[in-house]
C-alpha cells in the first residue's frame, strides 16, 4: 500500500502518474468449531466478522448473518463488503439417540434378582443407572419393589428409561414346627391349599398338599405355581413309648405300722403320672 508513480519518456517529452492504492481491512469471517446436535434438533449457525459486510451468501441458499441447520453435511459462507471477499465452513455432525427399552413393568420371584441391558453399537457412550452402576449391563439383587432407571449418552445426545419391579405373591409352603412323635404312631403334615399351586413335591416323594408321616427326620415340601417356588421343611423326631423297664415300683413287701418310704419315679421319657390315690 502506498503511493506509486510512473513516468514515461520519447527522448523529448515525458510524462508521469500515480495511484494511492489502500487496502481494506481482511473480512475475517468465520463459524467457529464443528458442531453436533441430536437427530430432531436444528441449529443456529452466525458469521462473526471483523468488519462490515454488506452481503452474506450460505451454501444452504439463505443470506442472513446467521441460518437455521437440521441436517448432517458441511455448510460455507461467503462474505463480502463489495470489495474483498471471504470464505469460511463448518461440519455439523447429526447423532442419533441411543435406543434401548427395558421392557414393561413387571414382578419377580421372592428372593430373585434381574438382569438389565442396555448395551450400545456403538464407542464412546456413557451408561448410568439410578443406584450410580456405570455398566452397561446391571445384575441388581432386589431387596424390596422398587423403580430402576438407565440411561445412555454419547456425549450429545442421551436417552432414558425405567421399569417398576416388584414381587409376585406366591403360595405359602408353610407345614408348621419341628415336633416329636411317638414311635408307631403317625401325625398328618399340610400346606395351606391355594388354587395358585400347580405342583408339589414333597422329600418323601409325595406329589399332594396332604400326607401322613409316620417317620423320623427333616420332612420338605416345595411349591411351584408356575412361575415362582417356594419352600419349606420341618423336623420330625421320634418320642420311644415308656416300657416297664422305664418305671419300676421298688417298695418293700412289709413295712411297720406306722412307717413310711417315698418313691422317685423321674424318667425323662415321662410327662405325665397318674397315682392310685389321684
Amino acid at each position: 500500500i502506498g503511493l506509486f508513480w510512473v513516468e514515461v519518456s520519447n527522448d523529448n517529452c515525458k510524462t508521469r502518474d500515480s495511484i494511492i492504492v489502500a487496502m481494506y481491512e481482511h473480512i475475517g469471517v468465520t463459524l467457529g468449531q464443528d458442531r453436533s446436535i441430536c437427530e430432531g434438533e436444528s441449529i443456529a449457525l452466525k458469521a462473526k466478522t471483523n468488519t462490515s459486510i454488506s452481503d452474506y451468501q450460505w451454501s444452504n441458499g439463505a443470506t442472513g448473518i446467521s441460518t437455521e441447520v437440521s441436517e448432517h453435511g458441511t455448510y460455507t459462507i461467503t462474505a463480502s463488503n463489495g470489495i474483498c471477499v471471504d470464505v469460511d465452513e463448518i461440519n455439523v455432525f447429526v447423532l442419533k439417540y441411543p435406543e434401548f427399552s427395558l421392557g414393561e413393568d413387571t414382578s419377580i420371584c421372592p428372593k430373585a434378582s434381574i438382569e438389565l441391558d442396555i448395551t450400545q453399537d456403538a464407542e464412546s457412550i456413557d451408561y448410568t443407572w439410578n443406584d450410580g452402576f456405570k455398566g452397561s449391563k446391571h445384575y441388581i439383587e432386589l431387596e424390596e419393589s422398587q423403580l430402576i432407571w438407565g440411561r445412555a449418552s454419547n456425549g450429545d445426545c442421551s436417552t432414558t428409561d425405567s421399569i417398576y419391579v416388584d414381587f409376585r405373591s406366591v403360595p405359602s409352603a408353610y407345614i408348621g414346627e419341628d415336633t416329636t412323635i411317638c414311635e408307631g404312631d403317625a401325625i398328618t403334615v399340610s400346606v395351606q391349599n391355594d388354587e395358585r399351586i400347580l405342583s408339589s413335591i414333597w422329600s418323601s416323594a409325595d406329589s399332594t398338599l396332604s400326607i401322613n408321616v409316620s417317620d423320623s427326620g427333616i420332612l420338605e415340601v416345595l411349591l411351584f405355581d408356575g412361575y415362582c417356588t417356594s419352600q419349606d421343611k420341618r423336623k420330625i423326631e421320634y418320642r420311644p413309648e415308656p416300657g416297664k423297664k422305664d418305671f419300676v415300683l421298688d417298695v418293700p413287701n412289709i413295712i411297720c405300722l406306722n412307717d413310711e418310704f417315698s418313691l422317685d419315679m423321674s424318667n425323662e421319657l415321662i410327662s405325665n403320672y397318674l397315682w392310685q390315690d389321684g
